[in-house]
């Protein structure tokens, strides 16, 4: 079965393309860069792509079973927008999907992406969504709340200099997910059709206990 992972070299991708191989899986696995990842080597086929410019897409999705995408602007950018990437980009693959036939396409978005129009993080992928459930393909798509990596990347260097601020005065609580564990539940359900998920890791903490 062949797969087309957009975003493959991210830190989500990556453990998905980790996963992929390890079950012998035909990957094409495409991003702006190609990045070394344990135990991928010689196992998949790189295309590099820039999903805001559809002709970096054209034959991308070609004999796909699934096409599956982990993109989302991760960090500020004078230069795009979330809309630019999270929603414009992913349309464009999409796009090439439904042209290319694909048989069916899985999309990461993130938990109540439809909570809040007014929050162009979490509106973006509610639209791609929404575009996505049209589109006449079968579908999946994963709603997490949160990583352990990001969060991780937040706070330790506030660790590191042994003082942590935290917003508000309320200890908020979030089960997070372990990178890992999701791209193994992410390859295990893939050709679930049609549905939508809601991930969280099986521990619920506060910020304080992170």
């Amino acid at each position: 079965m062949k797969v087309v992972l957009a975003g493959a070299f991210g830190k989500l991708g990556s453990d998905i393309l980790a996963s992929l191989c390890r079950k012998g899986y035909e990957v094409v696995a495409a991003d702006m860069v190609e990045k070394k990842v344990a135990g991928t080597e010689g196992k998949y086929r790189f295309v590099k792509i820039d999903a805001t410019n559809p002709d970096t897409l054209k034959g991308l999705c070609a004999g796909a079973d699934v096409v599956m995408t982990t993109m989302g602007l991760t960090g500020s950018s004078t230069k795009f927008t979330n809309y630019d990437i999270d929603y414009q980009g992913n349309l464009n693959l999409l796009n090439e999907a439904v042209a290319a036939k694909a048989k069916h396409f899985v999309y990461i978005s993130v938990i109540k992406a439809d909570s809040d129009p007014k929050v162009p993080m979490i509106h973006a992928k509610a639209l791609l969504e929404e575009k996505l459930k049209a589109s006449g393909l079968t579908y999946l798509i994963f709603r997490p709340t949160g990583y352990f990596y990001d969060i991780a990347k937040v706070f330790w260097p506030m660790v590191t200099k042994g003082q942590v601020s935290l917003l508000g005065k309320k200890n908020y609580k979030c089960n997070v997910v372990d990178c890992p564990d999701f791209a193994n539940f992410i390859v295990e359900h893939m050709m679930d059709k049609n549905k939508t998920y809601s991930i969280g890791g099986k521990e619920t903490y506060t910020y304080e206990e992170m």
